[in-house]
Order: structure tokens, then C-alpha cells, then sequence
């Protein structure tokens, strides 16, 4: 294995928070508009009506994770729900992302690139401490492997 194809979460961390901080990325209306297909005349309605949320201090700038929600609300209204319901539906799944993206950044602990395949160290497997769990990917399959 090449040394380089190693990536330390630690680094690989904060390379990913300083792109995608939620705190530091703001969208105005017409680049939410343009993310997720929803009409700016919407958006104001919803961000008037308090089912979105722009961001203290800046009038219709909006947090990187809106995007996230906007589609949400979007896709739960195209199934029928209302507007109401689907925030609610989809405030559930943008805490689910966060939690995920949590799990993520306190578990991962080396990313390896070796020719297709990419493995992701999510270290101690806690029920075996003798052991790490380990991701596996390659081209369109998803594996975890005990080592």
C-alpha cells in the first residue's frame, strides 16, 4: 500500500468542515431557488410562515443545510403531503442526516483508497473490542468486514 493513499479521518475532517461548515455557508434565495427547484415566491412564503428558517441578522440568507430541508418538503408535498405535514416529515429526515453525519465524523478514523476499492475504518467494534469494523466499497457494493 502506498503511503499516501492513506487519509487520516483527522485530516479528512477538517478538509470537509472548512468546505461544508453549516456556519459559515450561506445561500441567498435564488441559489436555494436554483439547489432545489422551489420558487422564490415559496420560499418567502415558507421562511414568512416559519417552515424554514433563514439565517439571524442576514434577511434572506439561508444555512448550507437548508437545502437539505427544502428538498425534503418538496418531495414529501409531491407525495401528497401538506405543507405542514411535510415539514414535519422532513424536519425528521434532516435530523437523521445530522445524526449521521455525527456518527460519521466521531467514528472514522482512516480512509484507504487501494486500486478500486476504498475502506473506511470506523475503529473499535464495541461488542468485540479486540476488533475494528470496516467499510468496504467498491464500484456499486457496500460491504462491513470485522478485522
Amino acid at each position: 500500500m502506498i503511503e499516501d493513499q492513506v487519509i487520516q479521518f483527522s485530516d479528512f475532517k477538517e478538509f470537509s468542515h472548512d468546505i461544508i461548515r453549516d456556519d459559515n455557508v450561506y445561500l441567498g434565495i435564488s441559489e436555494l431557488s436554483l439547489a432545489t427547484g422551489v420558487p422564490q415566491n415559496q420560499l418567502r412564503y415558507w421562511n414568512e410562515r416559519g417552515y424554514i428558517h433563514s439565517v439571524a441578522d442576514m434577511k434572506l440568507k439561508f444555512c448550507f443545510n437548508t437545502i437539505l430541508l427544502v428538498r425534503g418538503i418538496k418531495l414529501f408535498q409531491k407525495r401528497g403531503f401538506t405543507l405542514s405535514a411535510a415539514v414535519k416529515k422532513a424536519s425528521v429526515y434532516t435530523d437523521m442526516t445530522a445524526k449521521i453525519k455525527k456518527m460519521l465524523s466521531t467514528r472514522i478514523t482512516t480512509i484507504t483508497n487501494n486500486d478500486d476499492t476504498t475502506e473506511i475504518d470506523l475503529g473499535v467494534f464495541d461488542p468485540q473490542p479486540d476488533k475494528r469494523l470496516v467499510v468496504k466499497i467498491k464500484d456499486d457494493s457496500t460491504l462491513f468486514e470485522l478485522k
